[in-house]
């Protein structure tokens, strides 16, 4: 058992902006980054250093920094406890120990929910044809419900089990929310590494959501071609990226020889980069907005010096020949 006065000795040997470096959050000379539990393009994440706490105004969340240490990680708490311990420069050594801190390794990959409560998860879900709602907004939107049933790229929430701690949002679990439609994300090497749940009414405040304590970096979408690319790096003529969700539905649907993969904020990496082998042809469709340009240029800069890339005009009508 951990003694209380233990536990508070830990933490303020445990500095806020400390650990959030070593979980890959990267503060501004305010104390602000981009929170690291729900998807944003403005800072709303604050600590205080002070105090030794965070909080997010655009989600809720807050907390000290063992709390910051368990949302991120998603691990137990006594894990958590020894992660801090690691932060803090303790190592395993008891708590009441003296020992100067030492400098932080850098964060592993971003942080992961447990790889077997998202496989269960996936599994209970149920085929959009069946699931009314799902189908219905995959309708309003013009998608293939057929074709995207065909590729498993979406499937609906089931009605009864308990969601994990994570399939969850201020407005309570995703079905509560009323995000039903559940899209499945794959890392760069196209395996199964995360859920993300998408509303199927105007009612919902955000459109999307992560899982609760899943970082997006280097998580995309991807079709059974785009997997298969990011897991042998061959077997394609052409590679094509998409912004956002109905965007890679659409095409990948649609271009049944291509590896089509979407990229939402923050997902892009240099390790999926690394994945698209030279000389490959890249299309890159985006929004018509500046946050559209950004993401595009960034996917092109990893791209351009050994793959022939094309970033597609938003203005121009038509799609992909």
């Amino acid at each position: 058992m951990i003694d209380v006065h233990d536990l508070g000795r830990l933490k303020a040997r445990a500095p806020v902006d400390l650990v959030c470096e070593s979980l890959g959050i990267e503060l501004d000379p305010r104390g602000e980054a981009l929170c690291p539990v729900h998807e944003e393009r403005t800072p709303s994440f604050h600590v205080r250093p002070t105090l030794g706490t965070f909080k997010c105004f655009g989600c809720g969340v807050s907390g000290d920094v063992l709390d910051l240490v368990q949302l991120v990680t998603g691990c137990e708490f006594l894990r958590a406890v020894e992660r801090l311990r690691s932060i803090a420069g303790q190592g395993t050594a008891a708590m009441d120990t003296p020992q100067r801190r030492t400098k932080p390794r850098m964060p592993k990959p971003p942080s992961r929910v447990p790889l077997a409560e998202v496989r269960s998860l996936w599994e209970s879900c149920f085929p959009v044809g069946i699931a009314q709602p799902v189908a219905r907004w995959l309708q309003r939107r013009s998608l293939d419900v057929r074709g995207l049933e065909a590729l498993d790229l979406v499937r609906a929430l089931p009605l009864n089990p308990v969601p994990p701690r994570w399939a969850r949002s201020r407005g309570g679990s995703w079905r509560e929310s009323g995000h039903l439609a559940v899209l499945p994300v794959f890392d760069a090497r196209g395996s199964l590494a995360g859920l993300r749940a998408r509303a199927v009414t105007t009612g919902p405040e955000r459109k999307e959501l992560s899982a609760c304590g899943q970082t997006s970096r280097g998580l995309v979408y991807a079709c059974p071609r785009g997997r298969s690319l990011l897991a042998t790096r061959n077997g394609v003529r052409r590679l094509v990226v998409c912004e956002g969700w109905p965007d890679f539905a659409t095409w990948a649907t649609r271009l049944g020889d291509d590896a089509v993969l979407g990229i939402y904020s923050g997902a892009w990496s240099e390790e999926l980069a690394e994945r698209v082998p030279s000389g490959l042809e890249v299309l890159i469709r985006r929004h018509e907005d500046e946050a559209g340009a950004a993401y595009a240029e960034g996917v092109a800069r990893t791209l351009a010096d050994r793959c022939d890339v094309k970033v597609l005009d938003p203005r121009a009508r038509g799609g992909i020949a």
